[in-house]
């Protein structure tokens, strides 16, 4: 749980985890982008497209709140292969920070969390440098793929 101000007004920041889960298919590495039910897409049409995360729940480490999101985000389980990338920016006014691990998708989970997610889409790093609602996590999937040689325009807003 984040800290709250001296006032006690609310929360000083929201700490998250989350991770950039991949897989290799036969011809691609492909990484997992969700679509949310909750929220509306850049061109306005229900669903935004994330990498998934979540906030942390008491006690909860970031490396293990990091692995619960993604399984109950992607059905997969996963593991960590590498040190976290952090984003950061503000929901109501209060800055959020999340830790993304980049992850190796192990195997195949039955408890998808359907009432959050419409679905999962695999795809490769570039793909979802297009797919990916919000500029935050387009220079995330740019940090953690330096090879993709990504102009800064086409990770802006």
């Amino acid at each position: 749980m984040a800290p709250t101000s001296k006032t006690g007004d609310g929360p000083l920041y929201i700490l998250a985890a989350g991770g950039i889960v991949e897989r290799q298919d036969h011809d691609a590495r492909r990484i997992a982008v969700i679509r949310r039910r909750r929220y509306a897409d850049r061109d306005g049409e229900p669903g935004d497209r994330v990498l998934p995360k979540g906030k942390l729940e008491p006690g909860e480490s970031l490396e293990e709140a990091a692995l619960r999101e993604v399984g109950e985000e992607t059905s997969c389980r996963a593991q960590i292969t590498g040190p976290p990338l952090f984003c950061e920016y503000e929901v109501r006014g209060v800055p959020k920070v999340v830790a993304f691990f980049r992850m190796t998708s192990t195997g195949e989970k039955t408890d998808l969390d359907q009432s959050e997610v419409h679905a999962v889409d695999w795809l490769e790093p570039r793909e979802a440098l297009s797919a990916l609602t919000y500029a935050s996590e387009r220079d995330l999937v740019a940090r953690a793929y330096p090879e993709l040689e990504v102009p800064d325009e086409e990770v802006g807003s």
